[in-house]
């Protein structure tokens, strides 16, 4: 009993103690209006400065608030040079001269500060996508690495909503053939020193990155001298633009080698190539007159209705207080992996108020982590202090800036820092508060009268995604507030809902991010073959019943998850295998890539990888193992490993790299790859490397070599079964591109030619009711 009567007095004395620590801290914390004249902006556009005292740490800071409210004013996510960075003045200048009649500006989201060294190599590179007046201006497809975190979406009418995650996925197509795989970045660049950091996949780059889209504006510029390759220059037709959920059709105007610079036209945009890349000759058989074409999906199915409705959208890094409840009163609480909720610095921030009404608040301090700056905690008590119910915190330290079009003077002018010197630095977007009068948010009629006219034909429609579609369009046309922007995205919309495309299109997203385990082989061939009759329905010209097939025959090998039994026969899901990212790419975190001859081995950060060496074996017609090793972050290890002249991969080799970090996927990935031992060949699933190209769930093993093949094992795994017979049914149907060596084996019958009987031996041999 006295022990118990102790530790209740203890524990007493310490929540007395936490609550004293707590009021009192409560009580440090003030905000002051300052009392001197506030600078007039411009009409509805509140600014005030205030003396806030921190009440964790007890610095004293100025802030500033622009207070604000929806009906002539609009919050616009923007990006001067998508790719790059500017700093809030340029931004702003870059905003004006589009048409926008800028009011304000703060500093965006996070972003890469590495100037160089990064594979994504910019200063200002942006960590995920940005959606600005309805258009996507900068993005990454399928990039591991662009997942920083959750996405926040705000409408022309001032209201904002986020989802946890989001993943975008581009499909793109020359005259309605896919290039799998072939775009790798939207605005964006990925190494400005050299030609080694620039992947094999295509840039797309518009009006969003700059008059000269391949320059880095604030160092090195980007040349073919650093990274030759070719440009397709596109127009953009029938009104329109890369959006969410919709397709972005476009004309070939030319092809030119190594050229460089010129402004791009509002409707045009250049698809840049680098000349060593396997997607080369695709870019170099275009010709002026034919199509390109492509769609952006979202991938996760819960963030579809927000990213998609989305004319706003950009990486949201935390809230600070949500439906009127402050998240930073936690001790736990973490906006993000970076900062917690007493982290010291400057900060921006911007929030809702009750009213509708929107606010941008900055903080002067010193530098992150040191005394003197305000925390997080602070930046919440602040903002409800001010009616703010919701509140989202952007890049803070030496990125806070807030910059207005009149600070008394009656020219544009900083209001935060105080300290001149920080003015310059670069970020890589930006909100900007704009007039609803401005010339780029004016709506096109043309545009506004299909949405009408499409919404009439969609009216009597029984289809979920079009109904949903037509009642966002509703929405806008109802909508005194909308935008061009808002009306582009429901135009581009309901023309992909109607055309049949849009449930294929959600299909092949679903497809591409399959995992393989959860299949076997034999459904997984299937499917392979499947999305390519999707592709070729969605990327070309086809009516309803075709589009219809094509999703009905994905749908049916998309869902057969799991352990199967096909027509008496039982397939098992694949136990072990490593998945790929791709061929070729600078390997970032959780990367496994295969490097094809040609490649420069020493740019492509194999540091911190498991490292195989593979050289062509005439006898087993594949790829052996030759070396196995961890980089350990030496690239002389790596080099003295490879050895190869000048580190090109040869004609007779592929480097495998394979990237683990502990506590993701990756860390199993490269266990396997470590296993791989000297003399086992390199088995592929999904995977072309003639063409460098990967279909649905792509994966590779290493396995034993086979013995001497025999006559219908078609693969060369020394079993003859239901995958043999399958391949030889696609060698018959011509779907499938056989070896020499595989033709030779799918002859059963020995007539020297492969045709449907042989397939029926095989077929009734695998299903025992015949002996061959």
């Amino acid at each position: 009993m006295k022990s118990k009567l102790i530790a209740f007095t203890l524990a007493f004395v310490m929540v007395v103690s936490c609550c004293s620590v707590l009021s009192v801290s409560a009580a440090d914390f003030s905000m002051v209006e300052k009392t001197e004249k506030a600078y007039e902006v411009t009409d509805g556009v509140d600014y005030s400065e205030y003396t806030i005292t921190s009440g964790v740490n007890g610095a004293t800071v100025v802030a500033s608030a622009l207070q604000f409210g929806i009906e002539d004013y609009m919050v616009l996510p923007y990006a001067g040079v998508s790719g790059g960075a500017a700093n809030l003045r340029q931004h702003y200048e870059l905003a004006k001269a589009e048409g926008y009649d800028v009011v304000a500006v703060i500093n965006g989201d996070f972003f890469s500060m590495d100037s160089s060294s990064s594979p994504h190599g910019n200063y200002g590179f942006l960590n995920e996508y940005l959606v600005s007046n309805g258009v996507i201006v900068s993005a990454a497809n399928d990039d591991p690495a662009a997942d920083f975190g959750g996405m926040v979406s705000i409408t022309s009418d001032g209201k904002m909503e986020s989802v946890p995650s989001s993943k975008l996925h581009f499909n793109m197509y020359f005259n309605g053939m896919e290039v799998s795989g072939g775009l790798g970045y939207v605005n964006k660049t990925s190494g400005c020193n050299n030609a080694s950091s620039w992947t094999d996949r295509f840039y797309y780059f518009d009006c969003h990155s700059g008059d000269k889209y391949d320059e880095d504006r604030v160092s090195t510029a980007l040349t073919y001298e650093i990274c030759p390759g070719y440009e397709v220059l596109c127009k953009k037709v029938n009104n329109t633009d890369l959006v969410i959920g919709g397709t972005l059709e476009a004309e070939v105007i030319s092809v030119t080698e190594n050229t460089y610079g010129g402004k791009i036209g509002k409707d045009e945009f250049i698809l840049f190539v680098r000349t060593a890349s396997p997607f080369a000759s695709q870019a170099t058989a275009l010709k002026a007159g034919d199509t390109v074409t492509i769609s952006a999906s979202e991938t996760v199915a819960d963030a579809a209705s927000v990213t998609e409705a989305g004319t706003s959208i950009m990486a949201n890094v935390g809230w600070l207080v949500k439906d009127g409840v402050n998240l930073t009163t936690d001790p736990s609480f973490n906006t993000n992996a970076a900062h917690s909720n007493t982290e010291k610095a400057r900060w921006t921030a911007f929030g809702t108020k009750a009213d509708g009404s929107w606010m941008f608040f900055t903080s002067e301090g010193a530098s992150t982590g040191s005394t003197g700056s305000i925390t997080l905690q602070d930046v919440a008590a602040a903002m409800m202090k001010l009616g703010c119910t919701d509140v989202i915190r952007m890049d803070g330290g030496g990125s806070s800036n807030m910059y207005v079009c009149d600070i008394g003077t009656g020219a544009p002018g900083y209001k935060q820092p105080a300290d001149q010197s920080t003015y310059t630095r670069p970020v890589a977007d930006c909100i900007l508060l704009v007039r609803r009068s401005s010339e780029t948010l004016k709506t096109n009629k043309a545009v506004i009268d299909e949405v009408k006219d499409l919404i009439e034909k969609a009216k009597s429609s029984e289809d979920a995604d079009v109904k949903a579609v037509v009642a966002a369009a509703n929405s806008v046309v109802s909508d005194a507030k909308s935008t061009n922007g808002d009306y582009l995205n429901v135009l581009l919309r309901l023309r992909y809902a109607l055309s049949g495309k849009k449930e294929l299109g959600s299909l092949m997203s679903r497809a591409n991010a399959v995992v393989f385990t959860e299949y076997s082989e034999f459904v997984l061939n299937n499917l392979r073959e499947a999305y390519k009759c999707a592709s070729a329905a969605y990327g070309g010209v086809a009516d309803a019943e075709q589009v219809k097939n094509a999703y009905d025959e994905l749908k049916k090998w998309l869902e057969l998850k799991g352990n199967v039994t096909i027509e008496g026969t039982e397939y098992k899901t694949i136990t072990s295998g490593i998945y790929l990212t791709g061929m070729n790419l600078s390997i970032m975190t959780g990367y496994s890539c295969i490097f094809t001859p040609g490649i420069n081995a020493s740019g492509v950060n194999l540091n911190w990888s498991q490292v195989i060496l593979l050289r062509w074996n005439e006898e087993q017609e594949a790829y052996m193992v030759e070396k196995n090793f961890f980089g350990n972050g030496n690239p002389a290890t790596i080099a003295k490993n490879l050895n190869f002249t000048d580190n090109i991969i040869p004609e007779d080799c592929i480097v495998i790299g394979v990237h683990g970090d502990t506590g993701t996927p990756s860390e199993a990935n490269r266990s396997l790859a470590a296993k791989a031992k000297k003399g086992q060949i390199l088995k592929l699933n999904g995977i072309d490397l003639k063409s460098k190209t990967t279909g649905v769930g792509s994966y590779f093993e290493f396995v034993n070599p086979a013995p001497k093949y025999a006559t219908g094992d078609v693969n060369g795994d020394g079993s003859v079964d239901a995958f043999d017979y399958q391949m030889l049914k696609a060698g018959v149907l011509n779907s499938y591109q056989a070896t020499d060596a595989e033709r030779a084996r799918m002859d059963v019958n020995s007539d020297k030619t492969v045709d449907a009987f042989d397939y029926q031996m095989l077929k009734a041999f695998v299903l025992g009711t015949y002996q061959f």
